[in-house]
């Protein structure tokens, strides 16, 4: 082979060489922008289901508190059927 075949050939390489790291760096930056953006939602997912979770909790507690208040107070109020047979 001649000296500028060589050449030409090793610059061919080195350039592909080259343009194949970029490829795999720019992929690697979109996986690990896309990971980030996946643990941001689950993230974000389990903050909601922590904030409905005691929402419901304290709703329950307050219901809860004032049906045994309730139930201790004296009601003057006859029970009625709801169907009359």
């Amino acid at each position: 082979m001649s000296t500028t075949e060589e050449k030409l050939r090793n610059s061919v390489s080195q350039r592909l060489y080259t343009m194949e790291a970029v490829f795999y760096i720019t992929v690697g930056i979109l996986l690990a922008a896309a990971a980030v953006v996946a643990v941001f939602d689950a993230g974000m997912m389990l903050w909601r289901l922590i904030v409905v979770f005691w929402e419901i909790m304290i709703t329950f507690a307050t219901v809860s508190s004032a049906a045994s208040a309730a139930s201790n107070s004296v009601v003057d109020c006859p029970l009625q059927p709801l169907h009359d047979f």
